[in-house]
């Protein structure tokens, strides 16, 4: 654009690097020196069709790279989500376990022991 601005500047059409039809860009040098937009439109047209085709390359890597991030954003999202389903049921498993494991104990000490017969001087206090 700064180089764009400098020929602008000079108004002189034949460094401007235009690459069409000569009799195009001279018939309408009395406009284009007056309209920045239009004339940069006839200026350098082969490195701005090079520049365009780098800019259209770079949006198809970005957006083949953002397609990408989201795929595997996805895939590593559901296969966290079963992860995380499987280790809560085995977590479940393992709490269902200790709780049986507790009631159980409960039972066979309060079998063990004299549960009616508690010493009324005892610490202790004995939960039903």
């Amino acid at each position: 654009m700064e180089r764009k601005e400098k020929l602008f500047k000079s108004q002189d059409t034949s460094r401007w690097g235009f690459e069409g039809a000569q009799d195009d860009l001279i018939r309408r040098k009395d406009e284009l020196v007056l309209d920045k937009e239009k004339a940069f439109r006839f200026m350098l047209t082969k490195e701005s069709q090079e520049l365009e085709h780098f800019r259209e390359e770079l949006f198809f890597y970005s957006n083949q790279c953002l397609s990408e991030v989201r795929r595997v954003g996805q895939d590593n999202g559901t296969l966290l989500t079963d992860h995380f389903i499987t280790m809560s049921q085995i977590q479940c498993a393992y709490i269902n376990q200790h709780h049986v494991m507790w009631a159980d104990f409960l039972s066979h000490f309060s079998e063990i022991g004299n549960v009616d017969g508690v010493d009324p001087n005892s610490q202790y206090e004995v939960i039903k």
